[in-house]
């Protein structure tokens, strides 16, 4: 799927009514998203996520069709402000939709599936740490990445390069844990 996709269509080899019960478990069991509403007949579901650090929130639209056994399964994303790049998709609508994919299509095979996107650290404790105590590499400590941090401590902060380019990461929704998830969720 490309950025500048408004809609990302496939087809699922299971029936519509396990699709949509799949996509409904899924969703209930994710952190920082919920369904908006459902429409079983009509095989819609609007999915809500919330505020991160890269966005004011967004609607996911999932419309499911019969096709002979199969389902063809129609996902869209906008931002609940309107306002979104044009009308395409951001990098983080576009990360919200390939996890709702990736664990409707694990319930559908019987496989576990993560409950949330991003890193389960704080956007908000990181940027104060970072503010405050970015050149001594507090947030670096905290986002468990420990070899940075002593680097941070005794480079001040890369000589406030660092903190700088660390700042621009963290507000684009890039900067990374330990365990390598983005830093997203407030």
């Amino acid at each position: 799927m490309s950025l500048t996709e408004k809609n990302l269509n496939f087809t699922l080899d299971f029936p519509k009514e396990k699709v949509i019960t799949s996509t409904l478990k899924v969703v209930e069991k994710m952190k920082g998203f919920k369904v908006k509403s459902e429409n079983k007949l009509a095989g819609i579901i609007t999915v809500s996520t919330g505020v991160s650090a890269t966005s004011w929130g967004e609607n996911v639209i999932i419309k499911c069709e019969d096709d002979n056994g199969k389902t063809r399964v129609s996902v869209s994303s906008e931002s609940k402000t309107g306002i979104m790049a044009g009308g395409a998709m951001t990098p983080k609508n576009t990360q919200n939709v390939n996890l709702i994919l990736e664990n409707i299509t694990n319930d559908l095979q019987g496989l576990e599936f993560k409950l949330k996107s991003g890193s389960n650290k704080s956007v908000l404790i990181t940027l104060i740490l970072l503010m405050l105590l970015g050149v001594f590499g507090l947030h670096k400590f905290y986002l468990g990445k420990t070899m940075w941090g002593v680097i941070y401590l005794f480079t001040f902060g890369l000589f406030g390069i660092g903190v700088f380019v660390d700042f621009i990461r963290l507000i684009m929704g890039n900067l990374q844990d330990s365990n390598g998830n983005e830093v997203t969720n407030w």
